[in-house]
């Protein structure tokens, strides 16, 4: 059994003409700061204040940095952490110049940190939002965008990736879903069709009420599609008259 999990989101891999995606950790903008640390060995039972203890670890951290300016390697439970001069000396010079040389570190996982990853499970979440979405519904037959569609007339959809592809899936296209959750697609085919803007005829036998507009699609970019198809709701509710 995992005793951790990492959850993670898929990104399109946009480096490939192929339909591949990377993985992007969820909690990758999340950041473990000294007083965390300090409260998680508080929380684990330690007596000692959490003052002391960040004051511990704060000073800890001062010698490791002393020790490294010093030409030391330091290491910890979690990493091991080596000074390194980069650059090339050429002919007799043997001054360091800032301009061609520098100094950093080499930094790399101790083998319990490595063996710490054999009780890590993932969970993949699905695809992470892409940017698609819907910005705005304009009734061609008024000119208006208030959110409000006549019955029968075109609408035109404005935002990001909103292409229906393909648009002879069934699974795919633009649907009005009522408050019970019944939705109706739209038949016919779009007078306009592309990534950014959508022109469409609100279905004439549709019942005049609120909805919520929704654009299903496995469009991706350029001629490619994703595996699974991808649900873009209007944020706002829609009113058919």
């Amino acid at each position: 059994m995992n005793d951790s999990e990492w959850k993670v989101w898929l990104q399109e891999n946009k480096l490939t003409e192929e339909d591949n995606y990377y993985a992007e950790i969820s909690t990758a903008g999340k950041t473990a700061y000294t007083e965390d640390i300090a409260r998680a060995i508080k929380a684990a039972g330690s007596e000692l204040q959490l003052e002391t203890l960040v004051d511990v670890l704060n000073h800890a951290d001062r010698v490791r940095r002393d020790k490294l300016r010093q030409g030391y390697s330091v290491q910890t439970g979690v990493a091991h952490i080596a000074p390194r001069v980069r650059g090339v000396w050429t002919g007799d010079d043997r001054a360091f110049d800032p301009a061609r040389h520098s100094l950093g570190f080499d930094l790399s996982a101790t083998a319990e940190l490595r063996a710490a990853l054999d009780g890590v499970g993932v969970l993949v979440l699905g695809m992470k939002d892409s940017g698609a979405y819907i910005g705005s519904v304009t009734d061609l037959s008024s000119g208006r965008a208030d959110d409000t569609v006549t019955r029968g007339e075109d609408m035109s959809l404005s935002g990001a990736r909103l292409k229906v592809a393909p648009d002879d899936d069934g699974e795919c296209g633009v649907f009005f879903v009522d408050g019970a959750g019944e939705a109706t697609r739209i038949g016919h085919r779009y007078a306009e069709n592309m990534p950014k803007r959508i022109i469409a005829q609100v279905p004439p036998d549709l019942e005049a009420g609120a909805y919520t507009l929704r654009v299903v699609t496995r469009y991706m970019h350029g001629k490619q599609l994703l595996r699974d198809t991808r649900v873009i709701d209007y944020r706002k509710t829609l009113t058919v008259t």
